[in-house]
């Protein structure tokens, strides 16, 4: 077993990468662009369109029937899943996936918005190998890498309309950057952390495992709070954005 050298590092993940983003990529043209395997990604789905729809300023779930139907008792997506607000509902899942899709979705029709998770499932490949190279070697990286992307639920994450690959990628890149010490990093890695809990909330214990690590290594205290520096804009964002969404 040979240690990788960071070119060689390089050139295994970027391979990892490529050929995990070309098996979703086909998996993504080989099965219907038209139906949803399960009811989280139509919702998904759903508000992308909806966004879209509205320039991007609008993420209530309009209700036409709603002077006809005011208990909403026809509504086809129920508590939790939406909430009323007014005539209209405001879906329970997070919209940074479908915000992030969106785009795709006008550019590329209804497969597009399965393309930023097969993105994701290429980066996690890519990540991981390059992450384990310069310790285990070339090949374990690539097998690694390929392994965490194609044979685990990381794969079915990444051919469906879902946020799963990005929130294992966002953490995967801060763990990459606290191989090496920096200050920078630190800061850089709470960024991650912080944007991943854009896509799912509980990516905030990721965070919180990060910071007791770093102290549980012998790290300083003000290494913790470095992390913390780097997500507290995004935490305080996100908070802000659910209060003035969900109340």
């Amino acid at each position: 077993m040979r240690a990788a050298k960071p070119a060689e590092s390089l050139r295994t993940a970027f391979a990892c990468g490529a050929l995990a983003l070309g098996v979703c990529l086909t998996t993504i043209y080989a099965t219907p662009g038209d139906a949803y395997w399960i009811v989280d990604s139509g919702a998904k789905a759903l508000i992308s369109r909806r966004l879209l729809e509205s320039g991007y300023t609008q993420l209530d779930l309009g209700y036409p029937a709603a002077r006809l139907d005011p208990e909403a008792a026809a509504f086809p997506i129920p508590p939790p899943f939406a909430v009323r607000r007014g005539d209209g509902f405001v879906s329970q899942y997070p919209p940074a996936y479908p915000a992030l899709a969106a785009p795709f979705l006008a550019a590329l029709g209804e497969r597009g918005l399965r393309l930023p998770a097969a993105l994701g499932n290429a980066a996690c490949a890519l990540l991981f190998a390059l992450w384990i190279a310069p310790v285990l070697g070339r090949r374990w990286a690539c097998a690694g890498g390929l392994f965490l992307a194609l044979a685990t639920p990381l794969y079915f994450y990444g051919v469906t309309v879902w946020e799963h690959s990005l929130c294992v990628a966002l953490p995967l890149a801060a763990c990459l950057l606290l191989a090496r010490p920096g200050r920078w990093r630190l800061v850089a890695a709470g960024a991650l952390v912080g944007a991943a809990c854009w896509f799912r909330a509980e990516l905030a214990l990721m965070g919180l495992a990060i910071a007791a690590a770093c102290v549980a290594r012998g790290r300083r205290w003000h290494d913790a709070a470095a992390l913390a520096l780097g997500a507290a804009p995004l935490a305080a964002a996100l908070l802000a954005f659910n209060a003035a969404v969900y109340g």
